[in-house]
Parts: structure tokens; C-alpha cells; sequence
């Protein structure tokens, strides 16, 4: 919220005085068809337009950035919400709930899961503009054994539940401690990038 509020900050402030004024002194140099006033209204204007471009480039990159920020903390959030899922599944079947409702669960947190690698890529790609070393966390993770490990799991986990294997407890176990872990490894990357980049601000304000 307040980084988007800082946009709209920025946006008011782009269309700054100078430049409306440049603006009016060229329409001006225009009606009154004043070469010499046109020339110094049009170097006005040139500088000023060069100051706006600026902005607009620091307002897209800040955009980015949020984008990016707000993709890490939907797939911290996401694995959070799959372990207490998983860890409620898990209180279901040992208080011997029904099974097709606990399959129905399992199935849905399957779905989840699928839909988690489609924001872990996300977040890979919306974070390549701005680190190399948090782009290659996340890739490991993609590629990771855990993360394979867990997909098996929680498919087993489904497949048990169905024709009720009760032995789906193992898999029910298993993939709710590797969501568990997954989860704090998404937020050792998500601080990692946060901590890159205040160091990073540090760094631009004293070399200003």
C-alpha cells in the first residue's frame, strides 16, 4: 500500500511547474510565431521532457519492484496456508473423519501445489531485473529434490486416501513436513532480497 501510494506521489509530481510552464511558453512562442522565443521555449522544453522521462523510467522500476516484492510474499504466503492445510488434513485422518472428505482435502491441496510452481516461476521471472542471487534461490528450489520429493508425496497421498490405503498417514506426514520446510526456505529467500535491497538503497544514498 505504500509503495503505491508513493506512485501516485510521483505521478502528481511529474507534471512539475517547469514543465508546464515550458509547455505554455512554447504554445505561446507558437501563436506569436517568435522564432527566438520558440528556439529557447523548445531547449526549455527539451530538458524539462528529459527530467519527466526520468521519472517515468524511476516510477516503472519502482512498479516492477513492488510487482516482485508482492510475488515473494505470495508464494511465502501460499506455502504457509499448504502446511497448515496439509498439518489439518493430517488431524483429520488420526481422528478418523471421512475419508472422502479428507480426499476431497487432499486433492485440492494437490491442486494448490501445482499452482505454486506457477508462482514460484512467476516470481523467478518478476525478480531477474533485480537479483541474480534471489533468481537462482528460487530456481534451486524449482529444481530441488524437496520440492519433486513433496509433489510425489502429496500425489501418493491422494492416490491412498481413494481407495482408503490407510497407510496415506506416511505420505500425509511426509508432505506436510516438507511443505513445512519449503515454507522456511521461501522466507530465508524472501529476507535474503529484502536485505539485498536495503543495502543496495544504502549504497545509491552515499554515493549521491
Amino acid at each position: 500500500v505504500q509503495k503505491f501510494e508513493q506512485f501516485q506521489d510521483m505521478l502528481q509530481s511529474m507534471m512539475t511547474p517547469e514543465l508546464m510552464e515550458a509547455l505554455q511558453k512554447m504554445q505561446e512562442a507558437l501563436n506569436n510565431m517568435d522564432l527566438d522565443e520558440m528556439l529557447k521555449a523548445a531547449n526549455n522544453l527539451d530538458y524539462n521532457l528529459e527530467q519527466f522521462e526520468q521519472q517515468i523510467d524511476r516510477f516503472i522500476e519502482m512498479f516492477e519492484l513492488a510487482i516482485a516484492e508482492q510475488k515473494l510474499n505470495e508464494l511465502v504466503e501460499a506455502l504457509e496456508m499448504m502446511a497448515e492445510k496439509q498439518g489439518a488434513i493430517q488431524q483429520k485422518f488420526n481422528e478418523n473423519s471421512d475419508l472422502k472428505n479428507i480426499t476431497s482435502m487432499q486433492k485440492q491441496q494437490n491442486q494448490n501445489f501445482a499452482d505454486l510452481q506457477k508462482i514460484m516461476g512467476e516470481a523467478k521471472q518478476n525478480i531477474e531485473k533485480f537479483s541474480e542471487q534471489t533468481t537462482k534461490e528460487i530456481e534451486n528450489l524449482m529444481m530441488s529434490d524437496i520440492n519433486k520429493d513433496t509433489e510425489q508425496s502429496l500425489e501418493l497421498a491422494e492416490k491412498k486416501l481413494s481407495v482408503e490405503d490407510m497407510t496415506a498417514i506416511n505420505e500425509i506426514d511426509k508432505s506436510k513436513d516438507n511443505l513445512q520446510s519449503m515454507h522456511e526456505m521461501v522466507k530465508n529467500i524472501k529476507n535474503n532480497f529484502d536485505q539485498e535491497q536495503v543495502g543496495e538503497m544504502v549504497e545509491i544514498f552515499y554515493s549521491a
